[in-house]
């Protein structure tokens, strides 16, 4: 990962920590998608029906798809669950595994970049909640 790429883990990154992982609060995750020009087409129809199932998923608390404003090749995926649980009942859907496993490699021009987070961490007073953690922190 690059320095000034947006991407915080990797997929496997991802896997380990839901594994490994006691925190069972709500996540995000914000993914760029790069798109084959020629591909444009076919990932639109595709996406909508993926964004239509997804959203209809237990623990699915947001589930959007924003086009960049600088690109018609790039879109914004951006995820909410309930919990590290809800993401991995969401892979492992057959809806998932059957389509978006086969259409995503198909239509994507290059490595998407995908940021994972822990949802809800400020409270309305504005001080950090307790499962909130930095996992990068200068001191």
């Amino acid at each position: 990962m690059s320095g000034d790429a947006m991407e915080n883990c990797t997929i496997p990154d991802l896997m380990k920590w839901k594994e490994e992982t006691e925190y069972s609060g709500p996540v995000g995750l914000v993914t760029k998608v790069y798109i084959k020009t020629e591909s444009l087409d076919e990932f639109k129809e595709f996406i909508g029906k993926h964004v239509e199932h997804s959203r209809g998923e237990p623990g699915c608390i947001k589930f959007m798809v924003n086009g960049d404003f600088a690109s018609n090749n790039i879109f914004w995926v951006v995820e909410e669950w309930e919990s590290p649980a809800a993401v991995t009942a969401h892979g492992s859907t057959d809806w998932f595994q059957n389509n978006f496993v086969t259409v995503m490699p198909r239509v994507t021009g290059s490595e998407s970049q995908m940021g994972f987070y822990l949802a809800d961490c400020l409270g309305s007073d504005g001080k950090e909640e307790s499962h909130c953690h930095k996992k990068c922190s200068k001191d």
